[in-house]
């Protein structure tokens, strides 16, 4: 199974949750957070332009899609976790999958100020 079947057969909640620990049945227990579901999009948007399909775009195409991807990493990044699987939401989105580093305390405080008080 490629990462684009896994994203498409794994819910964006389902799959963060087991990241941080949790069961598939815990995480379909909870009510769906905002930024798990602008995570759900950004995971499509990521999935997409990384496919084989996105490969063979030219410019003009993809770059609108690349650009709206990272619209909604940042909308992410900027909005209050509710739980430590929306902390790992907006890392990933953020980091786009570990490609790029996070910002530092100076650049997102409220970032890092999220993950003391998980870490506390």
């Amino acid at each position: 199974m490629n990462r684009r079947n896994l994203l498409r057969s794994a819910p964006a909640a389902g799959f963060a949750a087991l990241l941080v620990g949790a069961t598939p049945a815990i995480a379909a227990e909870q009510a769906e957070t905002p930024i798990a579901a602008m995570f759900r999009e950004w995971s499509a948007l990521y999935a997409f332009i990384n496919s084989d399909e996105a490969r063979g775009m030219d410019d003009f195409e993809w770059t609108p899609q690349h650009d709206r991807m990272w619209r909604i990493a940042d909308d992410i990044i900027e909005m209050p976790a509710q739980n430590a699987a929306d902390f790992v939401r907006k890392v990933i989105a953020n980091t786009c999958r570990g490609e790029h580093g996070l910002p530092d305390h100076s650049q997102a405080p409220a970032l890092w100020n999220e993950a003391q008080a998980l870490a506390a």
